[in-house]
């Protein structure tokens, strides 16, 4: 069932160091809205792992959108508004953590285990390739 530090992140849900994380691409190009199921496979190293954030590369990013040098780059304008969304135990949802992106190439880790649903929302004009980090 994986290596311990693998084990340990499954049952403890704490994000792993960052040299034993997969990056695991979303096919294809995001344009407007989407929503997604992380994967929450509990066993490390299989098909549709387990999944511990959500990033985004940015593809197209309008010349207005204007921005301050720096590393990252901000842009004025947000490329990508990610929410998070949990179920209580009686299978209410609950939005748990919305954060607005103004930098490419981030990642959303999650505070909390496994969100049910990862709403991802791109600003029109910016088209971005989504994937996930994890086992």
């Amino acid at each position: 069932m994986g290596t311990p530090i693998e084990r340990l992140a499954v049952f403890s849900n704490l994000r792993p160091p960052f040299h034993v994380l997969l990056r695991r691409n979303i096919t294809g190009l995001v344009t407007d809205e989407v929503i997604l199921a992380p994967p929450g496979n509990p066993i490390p190293g299989q098909p549709d792992s387990l999944a511990f954030g959500i990033g985004f590369s940015a593809v197209t990013i309008p010349a207005g959108f204007g921005f301050l040098d720096g590393s990252p780059r901000r842009y004025f304008e947000r490329l990508v508004q990610i929410t998070l969304t949990h179920a209580d135990r009686n299978n209410n949802l609950i939005v748990t953590e919305t954060n607005d992106w103004h930098v490419e190439g981030m990642v959303n880790w999650w505070d909390e285990n496994t969100p049910e649903s990862v709403d991802v929302l791109v600003t029109p004009g910016v088209a971005v390739s989504l994937f996930w980090m994890g086992l």
